[in-house]
Formats: C-alpha cells, sequence, structure tokens
C-alpha cells in the first residue's frame, strides 16, 4: 500500500479510488504465496481478455509507475486494474470481456523478486 499512498500524494490517484482498493484488501482471502492458485490473476500476471469484438487482448497488472496502457500494462490502481485483481480463468469482467486466460504468474514461476 505504500506504493499506493504515494501515488495519492502526486495526485496520480484518486482517494476515491485508494478507499475501494483498501476494502479490496481487506476483504480479499490471505494465502500463503506457494498456496495461490495458478488461474488467479495477482500483481505482475499476464492475463489473456477475450473480448467479444476484438477477440484476445493481453495485459499485465502491474504498479502505477510501471502503467502503459499502450503496452498494455495496467496499474493496479485503475479501474480495470482493480477489476482484474484476484479474478479467475473464466471470470467475465463485463458484459462482453472474460478472463480468458492467466498466461503468467509469478507466484506460479517462483518469481518473488518482481
Amino acid at each position: 500500500m505504500d506504493v499506493v499512498k504515494s501515488q495519492l500524494r502526486v495526485g496520480r490517484i484518486k482517494k476515491k479510488r485508494l478507499m475501494k482498493l483498501r476494502r479490496m484488501v481487506k476483504a480479499a482471502e490471505v494465502r500463503p504465496l506457494y498456496r495461490m492458485p495458478p488461474e488467479v490473476a495477482t500483481m505482475n500476471s499476464e492475463i489473456a481478455l477475450l473480448t467479444r469484438n476484438s477477440g484476445v487482448i493481453r495485459v499485465r497488472l502491474v504498479y502505477p509507475e510501471d502503467a502503459d496502457k499502450r503496452a498494455g500494462r495496467l496499474s493496479i490502481t485503475s479501474q480495470s486494474g482493480m477489476c482484474l485483481l484476484g479474478r479467475r480463468q473464466g471470470d467475465p469482467l463485463r458484459f462482453s470481456v472474460r478472463v480468458h486466460e492467466v498466461v503468467y504468474q509469478p507466484e506460479a514461476n517462483d518469481d518473488f523478486h518482481l
């Protein structure tokens, strides 16, 4: 949450969004890293989204300072990023979008340095 607080200080995240993210974190099921199911989207996961119009789109869930929408790196503090965090393969996001596949998850690959 320190990263998010720093983004709030420099005006890169709205307070309302920060409060939503805090609620999500408090409500989350906490698991040891080695017990995280590989089909769950976590920080630095690469996710394939299936859309009705565009087919498959790949995105990565990142910290705010690494975000670049054009490169498919979505900030955890963005609306889309918060929507993806904790979602599983097959979960619907919106009417025409669903999580097709969690292509890469750091915990499933023992990449704990990210």
